[in-house]
Formats: C-alpha cells, structure tokens, sequence
C-alpha cells in the first residue's frame, strides 16, 4: 500500500529516483527518449506558457538544471523536451513533500482551530493523489514511455490532486497552505504544459527552424487551451476570497437583515429562496450587516460553483472518450468561456474587499455573467448534457451576485 505524503508516497520516490539519475547523469548530446523535439529552455517555454508569470516559472524551474550543466552555453544548448518535463516533475514532487512538511509542523498547534486542522486533513488526501500522479510521470519518462495521452492523464490526476486540496481550503484563504497550494498547482500545471512537447515526433526536423518551434508552440498550446487562463483567475480567487467577513464595513454602504436583502433583490419565490441559501452562512441574519457582506457572500458563492463546473467540463474531455467532436468543443469551450468568468467575479471580489464601487464593477459583473451565458448557450445544443444544469445554477448564481451588488448603489 502506498504510504501517505506524510512519508512523501514511497511507490512515487522509487520512479522519481530513476528518473533523477537518468536526467542528471545522461551525458553527451544524447536524444533522450526519442522521438521527441528538442529545444532550448527559453524555446520551451516560450512554446507553452501564455502568461508572463507561468513564463518566469518555467524559466525558473529549468535553468538552474542549464547552469548546473555548463553555464551559458548549456542553457542556450538543445535538449530533449523530455529532460525538461522531468525536471518540472521534480521540481513539483519537491514542492508538494514541502508542502506536507509545513502542514505537519502547523498542525499541533494549538492557535489553529479544530474545523482548519480537519480542512488541513482533507487537503493532504489531495495531494497523496498528486503524488501518485505525478511519480508515475516520472517513472514513465525514467523508462521512456512517453505516450502523450498517458502523460496528458497523468498530469490531470496531479491537478485533480491540486484541486482536491484547494476545494477544502476554500474557506480559509488565510491558512499558510492556501497559498502554498496555489504555487503547487501552478508548477503541476507547467509539468502539463511541457509534457505537450512530448507529443511533437521528429518528423518535424523537415521543417526549417523557426517554423518547427511555431508547429511545437501550436501544438502544445493547442492541446490544453484553457490551463494558461485559469492561472489568473485563481490567483484573483485567492486575492479576493478573503476579502471581508461579517465585519465588513463599507463608506456609503446600506445596512439591512439578510430577510431584507434577499426581499430586495427577488421578484421570484425561486430567486429569493436562492438568495436566502446563498447567505445561509452569514452569521446572525436577523442583524443588520453591511450590505457589502452580502455581495461578497455571493461572489463567493458564484466561484464555487464555477470551479465545480470547470472540473466536471475538464473530466468529460479528460476521460470520456466517447464524446463526439461537437461535444468536446462544446465542453472546451466552456471551460475558455468559465476563465473569463472567473477572471470578472475574481475582479469583482478584489473590488469588494477594497470597498471599490466605480471602477467598473458593474462591468465586471456583466462580464462574468456574459461568459457563463456564453457556455450555456454552448451545451444548449448537445443532446441531454450533463453540464447543462450545473451551467443553469452558475448562472443564477452569478445573476444573484449582481443583485446583491446592485444594493451597493453599482
């Protein structure tokens, strides 16, 4: 049985150390793993990463292998692509055991409430997950088998793993994890990125030099269109999630009972019942509270729902190999459609937290709630999805959320 990460999964260590070895010790100009492509660190990076902070992660993560290799001119030097995965794989499985380390050392205390503890718990099943994941990622490329769609789903285990963790620390966004846990992700997510890399065979060598990189770049950021976007918006959900509480205050700002919001912004029995459940949490609903507790309530609300909804989008295109053409479209473009969204009610929350009511807060509402539309007006067309109601629920939620803005004069 595979330990847990507490004593870093030991059926992940065994591969991980093959794959060390074959990494640091393979000399010469040797082709690692072929047929893949082989490039320089910056080329590789270039082709995969869409934003500039994904870009100064994938630099950061593969030259120091390059420096220790021979300075400048090994980091300017090609290599097999494959190379580079692993060394994102390592970099990954050394920040999840970092991980671990940290939440062992925090977990006695006696400052973190019990309800936190249990959260931490519950976060680390996610990352055993990841950890399985990803040492078979590396035992793959330490035996060279470098099948794209068994990397591809390996990959997205690790990211399940990551997500896994992230969904029961959503409610505590000042927990030392949560951001630990969003660093982590982000260096599964490069570890995905490359290994797209691995799917470019050699036949493209018959084209001249700079094509063959714009073919790789295509390619690679082809294959998973949507992961580069969604860095940003969970960095604005880890922004703007811990943006106010029930103590919230904000100049200018109406003050009322959760009976009298919810009464203000429904004219529908279904729309008020939908706004009582989503400030079910608020605490003493019969006192009056800053509206802006309110609205931050629902954004809230409305991004969780929106995560649940992109993995469900991002499992049927993952793992179901039965969808068809249409389908698949379909889910991934509501996937690319949910980014925008999340990026808008991200934007929203930070504007909130900050008692920011111009600036185009409104637009960031109507932004978000135009890009869940856009998805529903997507799977409306397919026979009997599943997403379809899961998509109908975002929607109302994102609605709610701006109604509950409205109060705040927007």
């Amino acid at each position: 049985m595979v330990k847990p990460i507490g004593s870093l999964a030991i059926a992940a260590v065994v591969p991980l150390l093959a794959a060390l070895c074959l990494v640091s010790c393979t000399g010469g100009d040797a082709r690692w793993c072929a047929p893949v492509p082989s490039m320089t660190v910056e080329q590789a990076c270039d082709a995969v990463c869409g934003t500039a902070h994904m870009l100064k992660l994938c630099l950061r993560t593969l030259q120091p292998r390059a420096r220790r290799g021979g300075g400048e001119h090994r980091r300017r030097r090609d290599d097999a692509v494959t190379r580079y995965v692993g060394a994102a794989a390592r970099g990954a499985l050394d920040a999840y055991a970092a991980t671990a380390a940290a939440k062992r050392g925090m977990q006695y205390s006696a400052a973190l409430p019990a309800e936190e503890r249990t959260a931490h718990e519950r976060c680390m099943a996610g990352y055993d997950l990841a950890v399985r994941f990803m040492g078979r990622v590396a035992g793959d490329l330490a035996s060279c088998e470098t099948a794209a769609a068994r990397l591809r789903d390996d990959c997205d285990g690790s990211l399940a793993g990551m997500d896994a963790c992230r969904r029961k620390l959503f409610g505590y966004p000042a927990s030392p994890l949560y951001g630990r846990n969003l660093a982590d992700r982000n260096k599964t997510m490069l570890v995905g990125l490359l290994s797209n890399l691995c799917s470019v065979v050699d036949t493209l060598d018959t084209l001249n030099r700079a094509r063959k990189i714009q073919v790789v770049s295509e390619i690679a950021m082809n294959t998973i269109p949507f992961l580069s976007p969604l860095l940003v918006a969970v960095s604005l959900i880890v922004a703007g999630a811990g943006a106010g509480d029930e103590t919230t205050t904000c100049p200018g700002a109406p003050s009322m009972t959760v009976e009298s919001a919810c009464r203000n912004v429904s004219h529908t029995q279904a729309m008020y019942d939908a706004c009582k459940g989503a400030l079910a949490g608020v605490p003493n609903p019969m006192s009056d509270h800053d509206a802006t507790v309110y609205a931050l309530a629902a954004a809230r609300g409305a991004m969780a729902s929106a995560d649940a909804t992109v993995v469900a989008a991002n499992e049927r295109v993952t793992y179901n190999g039965s969808l068809s053409g249409e389908e698949k479209g379909a889910y991934e473009g509501c996937v690319e459609a949910y980014a925008a969204a999340e990026h808008a009610m991200g934007a929203v929350l930070n504007k909130l937290g900050a008692c920011s009511f111009g600036g185009g807060l409104a637009d960031d509402y109507m932004s978000g709630l135009l890009a869940v539309e856009s998805c529903r007006d997507r799977v409306i067309k397919l026979p009997a999805s599943p997403l379809y109601a899961m998509v109908l629920v975002d929607r109302n939620k994102v609605g709610l959320a701006l109604f509950l803005g409205k109060l705040l004069g927007i």
